[in-house]
């Protein structure tokens, strides 16, 4: 059964990706486009949860088609966020085109990625 995120804004506007607590780490699931009009959206609230958690993070693209240099830029500050806190950080469920994207970019030098 997910848990409630960890001090996310109350009020806030729903945000188009679904955030469960797994054993010992956070699963964040998101949208099928990860491009601009999402991570406008998506970026403060996932923030707010890498700052006031302690769990590892992996962020679960098994639903995502698409992503753009927006996609990727919050993607990689999530990243950074975790490096900071000395916390894990992981891709799952990356389609083929998306793990395409992450060897040319050269993220999974730094992050773990892993196919469906």
């Amino acid at each position: 059964m997910p848990s409630e995120s960890p001090n996310l804004p109350s009020g806030a506007p729903r945000n188009p990706f679904r955030i469960a607590r797994e054993e010992s780490f956070w699963r964040i699931s998101l949208p099928p486009d990860l491009v601009a009009s999402t991570v406008d959206r998506l970026g403060e609230p996932l923030e707010v949860l890498v700052g006031n958690s302690e769990e590892a993070l992996v962020v679960d693209l098994s639903s995502t088609l698409a992503i753009d240099s927006l996609g990727l830029g919050l993607l990689i500050r999530l990243f950074k966020a975790c490096e900071r806190k000395g916390v894990a950080f992981s891709v799952e469920g990356a389609n083929a085109n998306l793990l395409r994207v992450f060897h040319l970019c050269g993220l999974t030098r730094h992050f773990q990625v892993r196919g469906p």
